[in-house]
């Protein structure tokens, strides 16, 4: 059983693409320490920390949690994170948004306290989370955890 403070956490950016790409950025740093290692050719370590230094901002983007839990939405990633209350949420839906890059439009799950702008989904890329706009790509759970969560909110009013 759950205990009373539960919480879900879900990958803002969940598709094959973003998976691939994320194993590539962590991947690289580390198939140079290997190599490092197992050729004694020192010059490595240092390409692995400039290639994890070059790496490390889009790791960042990449690697961005939606947490759900009873006091709202939370944005986690490092140095940054962003807060969303349920009683703020004035819009939410899904949006299908194509982007460059991707074979498949991806379907997004939005949280927001602003109607969103038709220019959002007329971009060639995916938005940027803010504190305004909060979004994850629809997953697993997801819709579930919305329910749970966004219900209990309004109970509590």
């Amino acid at each position: 059983m759950r205990s009373k403070n539960r919480s879900d956490c879900f990958l803002v950016y969940r598709s094959a693409s973003h998976t691939y790409l994320r194993l590539f950025l962590l991947g690289f740093p580390w198939l140079c320490v290997v190599l490092a290692e197992y050729t004694g050719f020192s010059p490595f370590y240092a390409v692995a920390a400039c290639m994890f230094l070059v790496c490390y901002p889009f790791l960042v983007v990449m690697c961005a949690v939606l947490k759900l839990d009873s006091l709202g939405v939370h944005l986690l990633r490092p140095f940054k994170s962003l807060h969303i209350a349920w009683e703020d949420v004035r819009f939410t839906g899904c949006l299908t948004i194509r982007y460059m890059g991707s074979a498949a439009p991806a379907n997004l799950r939005y949280f927001s306290t602003k109607p969103v702008a038709a220019s959002v989904t007329g971009q060639p890329h995916l938005p940027q989370p803010t504190g305004d706009f909060l979004f994850a790509m629809a997953q697993p759970g997801l819709e579930e955890a919305i329910a749970r969560y966004h219900k209990e909110s309004f109970q509590k009013m």
